[in-house]
């Protein structure tokens, strides 16, 4: 798993997207503080991710590496 947070704008499709994705990282997620979200990318294949998933601040999610465990997205996001 690999996350990072961005504070400023950024294009979807970024190129962490493509390498993560190329490397075999099976979950990638961006807090994206701009729109106060989380993308979550998951099952990479050939260079790319296939799904990807918008969480907002009134979510929880759990990591794929670490399923017993669930994070309240409020305390990350406003």
């Amino acid at each position: 798993m690999s996350a990072e947070c961005i504070e400023t704008a950024y294009l979807c499709g970024n190129a962490f997207t493509i390498v993560y994705a190329t490397a075999g990282i099976p979950e990638y997620w961006i807090f994206n503080l701009v729109d106060n979200v989380l993308e979550v990318f998951l099952d990479s294949s050939n260079g790319e991710y296939k799904t990807k998933r918008i969480s907002t601040a009134l979510d929880s999610i759990e990591p794929l590496f670490q399923k017993d465990i669930s994070l309240v997205l409020s305390d990350f996001l406003l």
